[in-house]
């Protein structure tokens, strides 16, 4: 497998999981995470849940790489191209915590 193919594959794998955890979170009732993303009406867009190509392909369009995760710009809208992007890990945590903190005082 040449070095361009193998990179792609490795890629995908792992926006692959990304959308795998999406799916879980807004999906499983029986995942622990469920109750704050599906069971508050979270949801993917039809485009990427017909197509995960089309998810991949956003996502690297759009500056993925390993160790980014994916974000919600609006968290009361779900997942979709113009509500995601990527951000590092303390990034996310940052922003999720500040999302919190203004549910709790507003």
């Amino acid at each position: 497998m040449d070095k361009l193919r193998e990179d792609f594959y490795t890629t995908k794998k792992h926006l692959k999981t990304i959308f795998d955890g999406m799916i879980q979170r807004c999906h499983n009732p029986n995942n622990y995470a469920y109750k704050y993303y599906g069971g508050k009406g979270i949801g993917i867009c039809k485009e990427w849940m017909d197509h995960i190509d089309l998810f991949v392909v956003f996502a690297i369009e759009n500056g993925w790489e390993p160790g980014l995760d994916i974000h919600r710009m609006n968290p009361h809208k779900g997942y979709s191209p113009n509500n995601c992007m990527f951000l590092d890990g303390s990034t996310h945590a940052s922003l999720h915590q500040e999302f919190r903190r203004e549910q709790r005082e507003g």
